[in-house]
This record gives structure tokens, sequence and C-alpha cells, in this order.
């Protein structure tokens, strides 16, 4: 549940149910027009039947929820109220999918805000390698020791990075600190942080990661950097399990 809700964030998609809710509700604006009202068929026959109708109570249910004044399931409805009620679910179902997405593998664990709309990164990255190493980061789940660490059942204190100066191998520290990757950070990192005259705190990691600035090639070089990180550790990993 938390990985789809992560991703429907991540993409600013709506989840599948106010996409359902969606087309129910439209189709019930457009049936209250007596235009539209089908004179022969099925359809026909269960608006009118005098019974009960459960489809048109669930529905009438869900528009309370989202704000609209029922006191009839046959109520007829006026075209104006539609946009707001879409308007309603939409922020209602984007309030619960952030919810959900509060897992350990969510940019939601490195502090990052919910996105506003789709990040330029997933077409401003035409190389997939740097794309999913960008992806991983923002998910909170960059092969670092604390990352493989959670999978390996390894305390936390003893997830420490390979550069034996007892530190734990965090994204911060590997962006930042880690003297494995200095000329990768001089060519990459340093650049950046020079251009946004900032110093490497850990609330610039997250900074780095929002693709949220004008500059295209402020991600692209975070990108890069961490490619360049991912390889390299894939090939050591490859080379020991051989």
């Amino acid at each position: 549940m938390c990985r789809r809700d992560r991703d429907s964030m991540e993409l600013t998609q709506p989840s599948l149910e106010a996409c359902a809710w969606r087309r129910a509700i439209k189709l019930r604006f457009k049936l209250s027009d007596p235009s539209h009202l089908p004179q022969v068929g099925f359809l026909h026959l269960l608006l009118t039947d005098p019974a009960p109708n459960p489809w048109l109570t669930l529905l009438a249910q869900k528009l309370r929820v989202l704000g609209l004044s029922i006191t009839s399931p046959t109520e007829e409805f006026v075209p104006s109220q539609l946009a707001e009620i879409l308007k309603k679910l939409k922020e209602l179902d984007w309030a619960s999918t952030v919810a959900r997405a509060r897992c350990t593998c969510s940019p939601l664990a490195l502090g990052l805000p919910p996105p506003e709309k789709l990040f330029n990164f997933h077409t401003s990255l035409p190389i997939p390698s740097h794309r999913r190493a960008f992806l991983l980061a923002r998910l909170n789940a960059f092969p670092t020791m604390v990352t493989l660490g959670r999978f390996r059942g390894i305390p936390y204190s003893d997830r420490l990075c390979t550069c034996n100066t007892g530190a734990i191998e965090t994204l911060d520290h590997l962006v930042f600190h880690c003297s494995h990757w200095i000329q990768d950070r001089e060519a990459y990192i340093v650049p950046v942080l020079t251009k946004l005259n900032l110093a490497s705190h850990p609330w610039v990691l997250q900074l780095l990661l929002c693709d949220t600035n004008a500059d295209e090639s402020i991600t692209t070089n975070v990108a890069r950097f961490l490619a360049k990180v991912a390889a390299s550790k894939k090939k050591k990993t490859n080379i020991i399990n051989s």
C-alpha cells in the first residue's frame, strides 16, 4: 500500500479509487440533466425504477462527504457544482495519498516536500542510469550501508562506510564527506554548492534532491555524481560476489 501511494505521490497521479469516483460523479451530474437521460434501455429502467437504487445511494453518501448537501439520492444537481466537487475530491485524495506514503523508502522520510507537479528530472535527465540514481536518492533507497543494512539486519551503529573514518554511510556522508568520492565531488557537487553559495549542511541535500531549481544543471550534476557512485558500488559488489 505504501509503495503504491509513494509512487502515486512522486508522479503526482490520483489514486485508482479517485479516478473511479471522478467518472461516477461526472456521470451522475450528466444524468441530472433531463436532456441527457436515456428514454429506452437498461439505464432508463434503472433510473426510473421506484425501488431504492444502491448506486445512487452510495454516490449520494460520497457527495455528502465532499460537501454537497443532498436530500435525496435522485436529486438533480446544478452543473456549476461539479467543478467544486471534483476539486474537493482531488484535494482529499491527495491528502490521503501523502498520509499513506509516509514510509521508510519515501521522499517524506528525507524531509522532502510532496511534489506540486511532475518533476523535471523525468525528462531533463536523458540517461536512464542518471534518472534511476536520482530517483533512488529521492526515495531514500540509494545503495548506502544505511539502506543495505535495513535489508541485512545490520544494527544502525554498524552500518559504517569503508572510508575507515568510523562514519555511518548515509547519503549525506557520501555526497559531502566520504573520501572515496573526492574527485567526483569536486567535479559535480562542489560547483553546485558554489553556484548556490551554500555549505554542506544536511538540509542542503534536501535542496539538491528537490529538483525545483530553475537551473537544470544543478539536478544534472547531482544525478551524474549519484550515478557514478552507484555504478562503482555495483561493480565492487559484483567483484566480491564473483
